[in-house]
């Protein structure tokens, strides 16, 4: 939560919204107006509540501090044009595009319950399906069902208005949690994990053998359902008594996601566990048809082709993606539909940890990014942090020349971000990279000129440090430091090299 509210206007009321109930990122984001008048937020707060919402829903949440104290709101920012949010947020084209995107909708989309669920591809054998070819005649899931894998007990005026699509679940009142104490009375002050009369909705639909058709409107089963709310004993029961397991582990919702991409995105780690150790008995069962199971469920990719581990990544949480390296460490980790790979990921957000991890566990991890980047480029990036860009150094000091699609190496980006401690990490690898222009014809330019178009003179100055003659490269228009820092009106900079002079 101290992750989201970073170190803007919510910082002052976390007490009361603790005090109150809104207590976790999910259930932040789920207040009202009202909600926010009853604890007397400011019009600011509010605000800064909208923008990090919608960072946070996008993996954006980095730039939070820097937009929210711009003062202006959310649909304030979204019509600044990338120019403007590029030089005033320092924020990277890739983000930049998913910043501004803004969601659509598809009324004529089919009804997805028309559609039989959808599995991950496996070479093993699979089961007959019965003679009256029941996995077509799929049907919107029970309500008594939903509540039960949910683990609390709704007010009877919610049940019409529930939408069964995994986006909305987050509507559900979460305060309804089961009652803990009433579940101990009534089993007599012990929990017996063993009885199956606390989850009799569960029993039915397996009994009936109609547990794999009933699936929300987003084609999330009960499983996916009582992963997304981190019901772990309810996971556990689903996947004992459930007479198919390895169905639903691999059963796929509208969105390619299996159980675990949900389970690694919410940081479950129980969940997560509990998933893979099924997995993987399941492949101890069924050796005579190849197996497979757990590596299988552990690579499969949703529609943005991203696995379990981009979802652990994205979403901050170190010890469910540790959990995910080890459980599969010859798997490359190929990048998803935006070309980023877990390791560009965990560099691009400073997660020293998971790189760390990464570079350990994997055998030989995918490092790329969008735009022909590395995740080198992406932790150079960063205006302080240089752990990642160390990591990366010692793992790989070729990636130090390698150039994206704009021509850039990484050198050029911390000069650009102004990462002076990166910088100087860079050029004792390897100062010959100062001299390095950009790829871009007619318009190249060093590490000095970009650092002096961005008035950054402490870059300069360590640019300078380890080698003295760049000052007198010109750039792609013959221009020095000097006509670059008085074109660009960078003060600073002016006044630093007249100094220097």
């Amino acid at each position: 939560m101290e992750g989201f509210v970073g170190n803007g206007a919510l910082k002052r009321v976390i007490p009361t919204l603790i005090e109150e109930g809104w207590d976790d990122v999910q259930t932040l984001k789920l207040m009202k107006s009202e909600d926010m008048d009853a604890i007397n937020m400011t019009q600011h707060e509010k605000d800064a509540l909208e923008i990090r919402s919608y960072l946070h829903d996008r993996a954006l949440i980095q730039y939070g501090d820097k937009l929210e104290s711009f003062g202006k709101s959310l649909q304030e920012l979204l019509e600044l044009s990338t120019d403007e949010i590029s030089s005033q947020f320092g924020m990277k084209k890739g983000h930049i595009a998913r910043f501004i995107e803004k969601g659509t909708s598809n009324s004529s989309a089919p009804d997805p319950l028309q559609q039989p669920p959808q599995a991950l591809t496996s070479s093993r054998k699979t089961s007959q399906t019965s003679s009256n070819n029941s996995i077509h005649k799929v049907s919107k899931m029970d309500p008594m069902l939903y509540r039960e894998a949910v683990g609390g007990k709704e007010e009877p005026k919610l049940v019409s208005q529930i939408s069964w699509s995994s986006r909305l679940f987050s509507w559900i009142n979460l305060s309804c949690r089961p009652d803990k104490k009433l579940s101990k009375e009534k089993m007599g002050g012990k929990e017996n994990e063993n009885n199956d009369n606390d989850v009799p909705h569960l029993m039915r639909f397996i009994n009936g053998q109609q547990l794999e058709l009933q699936l929300t409107l987003s084609k999330n089963t009960i499983l996916h359902v009582a992963v997304q709310f981190g019901n772990k004993k309810y996971v556990e029961k689903i996947l004992e008594k459930s007479p198919s397991p390895s169905s639903l582990l691999r059963c796929l919702n509208i969105d390619g996601e299996t159980p675990l991409h949900i389970a690694a995105r919410g940081g479950h780690l129980d969940i997560v566990k509990a998933l893979i150790e099924c997995a993987k008995r399941l492949d101890q069962e069924e050796v005579e048809s190849g197996g497979g199971a757990a590596k299988e469920m552990l690579r499969a990719a949703n529609k943005d082709n991203d696995t379990a581990l981009h979802m652990a990544v994205r979403h901050y949480h170190s010890v469910v993606a540790e959990l995910l390296t080890k459980e599969d460490p010859e798997f490359t980790q190929r990048p998803n539909d935006a070309e980023e790979t877990p390791l560009y990921l965990a560099a691009e957000r400073q997660l020293n940890y998971m790189v760390s991890m990464i570079l350990k566990i994997c055998t030989s991890p995918a490092y790329g990014g969008p735009k022909g980047q590395t995740a080198l480029h992406a932790a150079a990036s960063d205006t302080w942090e240089i752990e990642s860009t160390k990591l990366l150094l010692e793992w790989k000091s070729d990636l130090i020349k390698e150039r994206d699609e704009y021509g850039w190496i990484p050198l050029h980006y911390a000069a650009r971000y102004g990462n002076k401690d990166g910088v100087k990490r860079i050029l004792e690898d390897d100062k010959s990279v100062a001299y390095i222009t950009t790829d871009e014809e007619g318009d190249e330019m060093t590490a000095l000129h970009i650092a002096a178009a961005h008035g950054n003179v402490d870059v300069m100055e360590e640019l300078l440090l380890y080698c003295p003659d760049c000052w007198e490269m010109v750039n792609g228009k013959g221009q020095n430091v000097v006509h670059i820092a008085v074109e660009m009106e960078q003060k600073a900079v002016t006044k630093y090299i007249l100094k220097k002079s």
